[in-house]
């Protein structure tokens, strides 16, 4: 009977994780595709072009049969687990209370893993190949990228507009671009005064609240340089920081499972159990045109 119940706290518990993790902030979900997927590999199938078409010119014109422009992408999914001890002292109950704190850390994990996972994606290494086989870099398909040496100007970004433009990305209305800066960058935008002054806005501010929601027509999502839970999810090399621009089907995330959590036995200490809850997701940038990196040097 104690383990039915266990088993059906463990399972509301989940329910609460997930729902959770849904509401809190993910900066990069809604931003990405999301594919269920099964297994440690996922692939995209990316049909990036069918060609022209082909004028008629004769009442009985022979078909002439093309091939169209098709490429197999795939990423590894990966698995990803925090474990929480408790005593007899706690209550199991406790767990599903959704103003737990055991539910708001989990929840609040699984949003940083998936921007994390998401940010590596976007300038990392992709599988391709029919079999999935070659390992293929940023630079090794002529990845979109801006050289910001003298920190994030306006110049800058109207350059990586300006690349991604050429590529026919963010012509359309529906097609949204996301730039991703940390608060440093930040920084130096509100000094832009492009960015600031009411001279250079149009139909839709700019600047929100003292924070750049959106520029050029790309949305702004701000990642903290220096988070208190966690190191800094864009990547720094000396002085120069990693930044990234994407258009929202730039990316592709596999989710295998959101969460899975269980109720173990700790025989190796006294009175004592774990709560395990266990992730699976990996991502994959979709085109190397739908993707801009943007190395910043700050003084």
């Amino acid at each position: 009977m104690a383990d039915t119940l266990n088993q059906a706290l463990v399972t509301q518990f989940t329910d609460m994780v997930n729902h959770e993790a849904q509401q809190k902030e993910s900066f990069m979900r809604g931003r990405t595709i999301i594919k269920p997927v099964n297994g440690k590999k996922f692939d995209y199938q990316n049909l990036a072009s069918a060609g022209d078409a082909d004028i008629i010119t004769a009442r009985h014109q022979q078909v002439t049969a093309a091939s169209p422009k098709h490429e197999r992408r795939g990423a590894l999914v990966q698995s990803f687990t925090k474990t929480f001890l408790f005593d007899h002292n706690d209550d199991l109950q406790s767990l599903i209370d959704l103003q737990s704190p055991y539910v708001q850390a989990l929840a609040a994990m699984m949003a940083r893993k998936f921007d994390r996972v998401n940010a590596e994606a976007a300038i990392g290494d992709v599988l391709t190949g029919e079999n999935l086989t070659t390992t293929t870099t940023f630079s090794g398909e002529n990845g979109l990228t801006v050289t910001a040496g003298s920190g994030l100007t306006y110049d800058k970004l109207r350059e990586v507009k300006q690349k991604f433009l050429s590529k026919g990305v963010g012509l359309h209305a529906d097609e949204k671009i996301t730039l991703y800066i940390s608060d440093v960058e930040h920084s130096t935008l509100m000094d832009q005064v492009e960015v600031i002054s009411t001279d250079y806005r149009r139909t839709d501010y700019v600047v929100d609240s003292g924070k750049v929601t959106n520029i050029l027509g790309m949305d702004v999502v701000v990642f903290p340089s220096d988070p208190n839970d966690d190191t800094a999810i864009l990547g720094t090399s000396g002085s120069v920081r990693t930044c990234f621009a994407a258009a929202h089907d730039g990316l592709c995330t596999g989710i295998n499972s959101e969460i899975d959590v269980r109720v173990e036995p700790r025989y190796d200490l006294v009175d004592s159990k774990q709560v395990k809850a266990i992730f699976r997701l990996g991502a994959l940038r979709t085109e190397p045109a739908k993707v801009c990196k943007i190395d910043v040097t700050n003084s």
